[in-house]
C-alpha cells in the first residue's frame, strides 16, 4: 500500500513541476453501482442512485496530429448506501483522439487507465473477536485499499477558445482486497458527467496538421 501512495505522490509531482498552458481542471458528479464490469452498467440509469463526486488535474504529455496522451490526477468520493463510503485518489494515463481531421475539432474521444489509492469507511457495524471469545465494536477509522480503473469518454469544447470542455465518461473500477474472505474484489460501474477548464493563456487546440 505504501508503494502505491507514494507512486501516487511522485506522479503528482512530477505534473505539478511540468505544469504548461494546456493543463486543465475538471469536476464531476456521477452514479456508482458496485456490479460486474459492462453487464452491470444498464442498472445505472434505473437501479438506486450512489452519488459521487470527483476533481481532478489534466496534465498534455504528448500531442501528435489527432492524439494526445495525458497524465491525469483524480480525487473523489462517492455514497454506497449500506456498504461504504469510499474517498479514491487516482493517477490515471488517457489517450485522446479527434475522429475528426478539422484543426479545430470539437469532439474527442478518450480511454484511461488508472492505478489509486482508496480508503474505505464501512457503514455498517464492525466487529472484532477478543482474546476472552467475546466480540467487541471497532472504530470506524475505515480501511486501505488498492484500485485499479478503465474508463472510456469523450470530451466536447464548447467555445472557441477551448477554454472549456463537457466530459462524460463510463468508468469500471476495481476495489481490492475488499473482504479477502470471499469478496476479494468489488467491482463498480460509474458514470461521470461534468466539465473541465483549461489554465494559462495558450491555445490548447492542435498546432500539428491532422492525420
Amino acid at each position: 500500500m505504501q508503494r502505491i501512495l507514494c507512486l501516487l505522490a511522485c506522479a503528482l509531482c512530477s505534473m505539478v513541476a511540468t505544469a504548461q498552458a494546456q493543463g486543465r481542471l475538471e469536476a464531476l458528479a456521477g452514479n456508482y453501482h458496485s456490479s460486474l464490469p459492462l453487464v452491470g452498467a444498464p442498472g445505472l440509469f434505473y437501479k438506486t442512485v450512489h452519488p459521487g463526486l470527483q476533481v481532478g488535474y489534466e496534465h498534455t504529455l504528448r500531442q501528435a496530429g489527432r492524439r494526445q496522451w495525458l497524465l491525469r490526477a483524480q480525487a473523489g468520493v462517492f455514497y454506497h448506501r449500506f456498504i461504504q463510503t469510499a474517498v479514491p485518489l487516482t493517477a490515471q494515463g488517457v489517450l485522446q483522439w479527434a475522429p475528426s481531421r478539422k484543426p479545430d475539432a470539437r469532439l474527442r474521444l478518450e480511454a484511461g487507465l488508472g492505478l489509486g489509492y482508496c480508503h474505505s469507511f464501512p457503514l455498517t457495524a464492525v466487529f472484532k473477536l477478543q482474546d476472552n471469545g467475546t466480540y467487541a465494536r471497532t472504530e470506524r477509522a475505515g480501511r486501505p485499499l488498492v484500485t485499479f480503473s478503465l474508463a472510456p469518454g469523450l470530451a466536447y469544447r464548447l467555445d472557441a477558445a477551448d477554454r472549456w470542455r463537457l466530459a462524460l465518461r463510463y468508468q469500471i473500477m476495481l476495489q481490492a482486497p475488499f473482504v479477502p474472505q470471499y469478496v476479494p474484489m468489488l467491482p463498480y460501474n460509474s458514470l461521470q458527467l461534468g466539465l473541465s477548464y483549461r489554465l494559462g493563456l495558450a491555445s490548447a487546440l492542435p498546432s500539428t496538421p491532422a492525420q
